[in-house]
């Protein structure tokens, strides 16, 4: 990991800029600098280095709304970052991590009873850890990684997790796996466990690797006070702080209790420079929260570091709090209230299975539920546990509980697509 002394290669980029280099020669340089790329162990840490007419247009780049195939590949040509560079395609945080060598190699074989898995190395922060690994080609497709987190005494941490495999199952293609902290952070981290699942998760094999932290490893975030406030249809909602890590931004938000409307989340919230360049919202997590009190997560710019940064977004999700329940008529099968403009109905598909039609207003097909808890009139509490596309663009057919005791059943609205619309922009810096 290594400082990078911005002032330097911004006076560096404004001589290049006035030199009158024809686009040709500027390609070969290019080229050249990345051929002549050469690694470097230092310590612990991964270094590489390119032209600077190379690392220019990089910086130049890699903020922009998603980094190209073209941007990535060209990344991907830098010596010992190809494999990396596939296995996170398309997270613009990742990308930038690695090409600021802020990478902790770990070249490593866990074995257990002749079953090895391979780590490679890792980018940690304050916020996540991720792993890349490889294992053994012959496990197959129906088999998958999980880890878990113990603490320097052995304690169970609390996180979660996805994981990204790429589309060819080849033994030298590179996997990942993403560890999001909760209370903890990575100075708590004593070891990593890899636990080998089957379809049924049951854990067939388990790999320990234990690792400490120090502060030296770790570069801290960057936090932000904002505490600015939008007012959006009468809503009132306060970006509170912006915490900047390498590998993601958090996004605190709170909405007003008296609010009359139940905030849900942004409409094409981004993070954006004076320049336009874009940040979106991860794709592995984009939000966590409830009420009133919300984080949203988004690519960063950190390593980028505009002089100015923008929270921007094009209106809000929500529905009155006096219309978040769906009230159904089990017997007559009947919606005897529901909130206006959902777009809601029975329908009896496959036989005698009775669905809830959703047609959402942005026609998106994503399987993400808008319902929360289901009880009926006499107490007892169900489970909406299929969600399954429907027959026109953005209609979602929620399948109900089967066997129902009372006569009707409420469920509570925990999400919505409804948008109360207005072009906001706030200033983080």
């Amino acid at each position: 990991m290594r400082n990078i002394r911005e002032e330097e290669l911004k006076k560096e980029k404004e001589k290049i800029d006035e030199l009158p280099v024809p686009s040709i020669q500027l390609h070969d340089a290019i080229s050249r600098g990345v051929n002549r790329g050469v690694i470097e162990q230092k310590r612990r840490y991964k270094r590489y280095t390119l032209l600077i007419a190379a690392s220019l247009l990089c910086f130049s780049l890699i903020g922009t709304i998603r980094v190209s195939d073209t941007v990535a590949a060209f990344i991907g040509e830098i010596p010992g970052l190809e494999k990396l560079v596939i296995a996170v395609r398309g997270d613009t945080s990742l990308i930038s991590s690695l090409y600021h060598d802020y990478l902790y190699p770990i070249d490593k074989t866990l074995d257990n009873h002749g079953k090895k898995l391979y780590i490679d190395s890792l980018i940690v922060d304050e916020e996540r850890i991720v792993v890349f690994y490889k294992h053994d080609s012959s496990w197959g497709k129906e088999t998958s990684i999980i880890p878990s987190i113990k603490g320097k005494n052995s304690e169970e941490l609390m996180y979660s997790s996805s994981f990204y495999s790429p589309a060819s199952d080849a033994q030298e293609n590179m996997h990942t796996l993403q560890v999001y902290f909760f209370e903890n952070g990575p100075l708590d981290v004593g070891s990593l466990d890899f636990h080998l699942t089957n379809d049924n998760r049951k854990v067939m094999n388990t790999w320990e690797l234990p690792i400490q932290f120090s502060e030296e490893d770790i570069i801290p975030s960057k936090e932000y006070n904002v505490k600015m406030e939008a007012v959006i249809h009468g809503q009132r909602i306060m970006v509170n702080k912006v915490k900047v890590s390498p590998t993601s931004v958090a996004i605190s938000v709170t909405s007003d209790s008296n609010n009359t409307y139940q905030f849900f989340g942004f409409e094409n919230l981004h993070l954006q420079d004076t320049k336009g360049n874009k940040w979106l919202p991860e794709d592995s997590r984009t939000s966590s929260g409830e009420k009133d009190d919300w984080i949203f997560y988004t690519s960063s710019p950190f390593f980028e570091n505009p002089e100015e940064l923008y929270v921007v977004f094009d209106g809000i999700k929500a529905i009155p709090k006096n219309d978040m329940e769906v009230i159904i008529d089990v017997e007559n099968r009947k919606i005897l209230r529901s909130p206006k403009d959902m777009n809601l109905s029975i329908k009896e598909i496959e036989g005698e299975q009775v669905v809830l039609s959703h047609i959402k207003q942005n026609e998106e097909n994503t399987f993400m539920s808008v319902f929360g808890d289901v009880v009926d009139n006499l107490g007892n509490e169900y489970r909406i546990s299929t969600v399954s596309s429907g027959e026109v663009p953005g209609e979602l057919h929620y399948f109900l509980p089967q066997e129902i005791e009372g006569s009707t059943i409420t469920l509570q609205i925990n999400g919505t697509s409804n948008v109360l619309q207005k072009e906001t922009r706030i200033k983080v810096k």
